[in-house]
């Protein structure tokens, strides 16, 4: 996650690279939501809501329903 955001801050950050990147933070963000064990990725999302990526941020999400389902097995795995 920390990659994801130190390459938004390119200076010559290709666009639609920028916006892929928000999209899925966003959709992590909104999916993760209530889950403890994912909640660095909300921080990350609600912090560039207040950060001047607000509003490239605003788009619709595009979360899947399954991702609420999805979990992590003690050995990383990841199971529905």
């Amino acid at each position: 996650m920390d990659n994801l955001v130190s390459i938004l801050n390119f200076q010559n950050l290709n666009s639609e690279v920028k916006a892929t990147i928000l999209r899925h933070i966003q959709n992590w963000g909104i999916a993760f939501e209530g889950k403890p064990s994912l909640s660095y990725s909300v921080q990350i999302y609600r912090n560039l809501q207040q950060e001047s990526m607000s509003t490239q941020l605003r788009m619709p999400a595009m979360v899947n329903i399954e991702i609420h389902r999805l979990e992590v097995s003690p050995k990383g795995s990841f199971r529905l």
